[in-house]
């Protein structure tokens, strides 16, 4: 091998180690860090009041060792609206209005309080916690851990609580490194499903037309 071939082969090799630490993410342990990276998201998070996006959801099944996709359009206003919509595979729609849920499949619209459905129930307290303290990182239910790296800062959050941990067991959290807006969310549960959820084309602030949501 000539000296330029291994010279060569020996800066691929640097470049593409190097590519692989900076890809990698790292847990913070320094507090002074983790407490600005805190500062930063709840400064963040505290400034929307409302968001509207594109999503799209994939949950892994391990009993059914399958992957279930779904994809549509999520808005979210302060204080206490959630509207998700569905459009793929299926057109299915749910509001979430402090206490009350409706959802809508085809003609049929249902109706329930937060206070039947457990999961809805523990989300919504997860969402008033953060909004009464505005911050997006809940300290209270769970147990954060933050990573970092190049382009992005990772917050994976443990339940601690007995009754929220029956449903979530952990909420991973992957925000943009310049934006401090999250770009996606993972949800494990206590039986070990993971759904995924992708946010695209976010926006902050704006005007949102809920037409849609209105059933």
């Amino acid at each position: 091998m000539t000296i330029m071939k291994r010279f060569l082969l020996l800066t691929a090799i640097v470049i593409w180690s190097l590519s692989n630490i900076y890809a990698q993410e790292r847990q913070l342990t320094d507090m002074e860090r983790i407490k600005t990276i805190y500062r930063e998201l709840s400064d963040a998070s505290a400034k929307i009041e409302s968001m509207e996006c594109n999503y799209l959801q994939e949950k892994t099944v391990s009993m059914l060792n399958e992957n279930l996709k779904t994809e549509g359009r999520v808005v979210y206003i302060v204080p206490m609206q959630l509207y998700w919509s569905s459009t793929e595979p299926a057109d299915l729609s749910f509001l979430l209005e402090g206490d009350s849920i409706k959802t809508k499949k085809g003609n049929e619209i249902k109706k329930m309080s937060v206070a039947e459905h457990p999961v809805f129930r523990e989300i919504v307290k997860i969402i008033s916690h953060n909004e009464s303290q505005k911050s997006i990182i809940d300290n209270v239910n769970f147990t954060p851990e933050y990573y970092e790296n190049a382009n992005t800062v990772t917050v994976k959050m443990k339940s601690k609580k007995g009754r929220i941990k029956k449903v979530i067991d952990m909420i991973t959290l992957h925000f943009d490194t310049d934006s401090k807006l999250v770009k996606e969310i993972e949800l494990t549960d206590a039986n070990g499903d993971i759904t995924k959820i992708t946010l695209s084309d976010v926006r902050i602030n704006k005007t949102t037309d809920l037409s849609s949501f209105i059933f």
